[in-house]
């Protein structure tokens, strides 16, 4: 590889532990350890070379958070630069490649066609809401988020259904979201619009209720265009349904929706419309709430 000499001290090695002193370290080879300066969190702002290595380097660096840390790298505070403008948090076993392309060190991941998971997870006890935030693979710049969320089920009472409200960093303001929907359920066909009255995107009749049959749940699928842009609303695609049983909530629901909002999404919040809890594993259901969020470009 043009401009780059692996057989100095630049050569993959054992990774050495580097401790950030007031938001940068200098790396001297390929893989590093990164301790935080106090305590057990800290930032990295700027990433610098070790003046023995040369100045006609083109950089490689792997990266991973010393044991019990949480190093956080910082978007265009320094020399970093992240697809999204996200800041990226590296614990655990977790590791990030960076290139320095005469600029700023940046991920190996920014391609510019990818699809990537961003997050899996699951609600493995009851819970009044499904939060869901701290993506840090992300592509560069996304054009979509999909959310996949199934064994949805609340503890609403009073009939088989119920629907989910979707909200986006923890806007609760009806006033910013806009929904409209076509919705099946047995032989009758409906639709509706939901301006600005419902506290997030409105996708009704999207889980099974406590009076459901054994076995039924719901399942949502979430298209968000442009999560990340700082120049336009959020617009929603969404469609979910409910397995048919033998009490009518069975239902097949599309739909779209808007937040009102220009700022880049950071977290996702599910909440049941009418009942209090999601229930986790009940009657027969899945024994969790699994939801994949993606990128897409």
């Amino acid at each position: 590889m043009a401009g780059l000499d692996l057989s100095g001290s630049f050569a993959p090695a054992t990774g050495t532990s580097l401790t950030i002193a007031s938001g940068v370290v200098t790396v001297a080879q390929m893989k590093h350890v990164i301790a935080a300066e106090t305590g057990t969190a800290d930032d990295l702002d700027t990433i610098t070379v070790d003046s023995t290595i040369g100045s006609g380097y083109q950089g490689i660096v792997i990266l991973r958070a010393d044991t019990g840390d949480t190093i956080t790298l910082k978007h265009g505070t320094g020399n970093i630069a992240l697809p999204g403008s996200i800041d990226v948090s590296l614990s655990g076993q977790a590791v990030l490649m960076l290139v320095y392309n005469g600029t700023n060190w940046v991920p190996t991941y920014a391609t510019e066609s990818a699809s990537v998971v961003l997050l899996s997870g699951q609600a493995t006890a009851d819970a009044a809401t499904v939060a869901i935030s701290g993506w840090s693979n992300l592509i560069a710049s996304p054009s979509e988020f999909e959310l996949v969320v199934t064994g949805l089920e609340t503890d609403r009472a009073a009939t088989y259904i119920d629907s989910v409200l979707v909200t986006f960093n923890a806007d609760a303001t009806a006033a910013n979201y806009n929904s409209s929907y076509l919705e099946g359920s047995a032989d009758t066909v409906s639709s509706a619009d939901v301006p600005g009255t419902a506290a997030g995107v409105f996708c009704i009749n999207i889980m099974t209720a406590a009076t459901s049959d054994a076995g039924s749940f719901g399942i949502l699928r979430l298209y968000i265009r442009r999560p990340l842009s700082t120049d336009d609303y959020k617009h929603v695609e969404f469609s979910g349904g409910i397995s048919s049983q033998t009490n009518n909530e069975y239902a097949q629901v599309t739909g779209v929706g808007v937040w009102e909002s220009s700022a880049a999404i950071t977290s996702i919040t599910l909440t049941p419309v009418n009942g209090t809890t999601f229930l986790i594993g009940d009657a027969g259901e899945p024994t969790a709430l699994d939801w994949v969020l993606k990128a897409h470009r």
